[in-house]
């Protein structure tokens, strides 16, 4: 009888532990979908053209959460031209979501206005 009990628990542990790895893979999957329809409609923005930096998507239950923003601009200006543009797509097509700044500024651009 205990080892049925015992079978049964570990049965259902399996079972969670199989949907949510199924949750998180349909997660990174639609994360990585709206990742490339952004960097798609980024590419479009000429006030970011020639700019290299990546959108990173995150995505939970409730839908995506957060737009974290890396790379390496030339300037400060870049910077803020590129945090100003993914903000304004980021609100129009995910309303809920807040963007991060990971952006870098070159060391060469630090260098030479010191």
């Amino acid at each position: 009888m205990l080892s049925v009990a015992l079978a049964a628990y570990i049965g259902v542990l399996v079972a969670i532990g199989v949907r949510y790895r199924e949750r998180r893979a349909r997660w990174r999957a639609r994360a990585e979908r709206l990742r490339k329809r952004l960097v798609a409609e980024l590419a479009r923005d000429a006030t970011v053209a020639g700019l290299v930096f990546v959108p990173d998507i995150s995505v939970d239950a409730d839908g995506v959460s957060k737009i974290a923003v890396s790379g390496v601009v030339p300037s400060e200006a870049d910077r803020a031209r590129v945090l100003h543009a993914v903000g304004e797509e980021v609100a129009r097509r995910f309303p809920r979501a807040r963007v991060e700044d990971a952006l870098r500024v070159s060391e060469a651009e630090r260098a030479g206005a010191a």
